[in-house]
Order: structure tokens, then C-alpha cells, then sequence
């Protein structure tokens, strides 16, 4: 660094950085919503209040396609930015 300007070199290695992260994010929450919409889709469009089954007051449905994914979601995000993502010090 030099009277305070970064190198161009440190910018496109932020830049890589980022959009890698990006791509990540991008394509785990295209898939969440995908899988969520599908599960949801499947266990309950077309069928009436009284074929629904229930555990804990919510339909299954909304566990499987809601709850489950969002869960998933969370420890994916958990995983990934311990263990995986790089900061930028390196």
C-alpha cells in the first residue's frame, strides 16, 4: 500500500473473493427456494383441510417444505462461513 491506496492487485483479489461468496449464496438460496416450492408443491397442493396431516399444530407440509429447508439452510450457512469461507487477510 502506498500513501493509502491499495494495490490493484488486493482489489482483484477481493473482487475473485467476493464473487465466489456470491456464487455461493446465490446458489444455495436458488436451490432452498426451489426445493422449499417443490416439497411444498408435492405434500400439499390439491388436497383438503381434513387430509392434511398434523404434528405439533403445523400441517406437514409446512414442516417438510418451510420449517425443514429453512433449518437446512441455517446450519449450511453456519457450516460454510466457519469452515469455509476465506476472510480477506489471507
Amino acid at each position: 500500500m502506498k500513501n493509502g491506496v491499495k494495490s490493484a492487485s488486493h482489489g482483484g483479489k477481493h473482487y475473485e473473493l467476493c464473487l465466489k461468496e456470491f456464487k455461493f449464496a446465490f446458489t444455495s438460496t436458488m436451490a432452498y427456494i426451489l426445493i422449499s416450492c417443490a416439497i411444498c408443491y408435492i405434500t400439499g397442493y390439491g388436497r383438503s383441510g381434513e387430509d392434511m396431516a398434523v404434528f405439533g399444530g403445523l400441517p406437514l407440509w409446512v414442516l417438510f417444505g418451510v420449517v425443514g429447508p429453512w433449518i437446512l439452510m441455517v446450519l449450511l450457512t453456519v457450516v460454510y462461513s466457519i469452515f469455509i469461507m476465506k476472510g480477506d487477510e489471507e
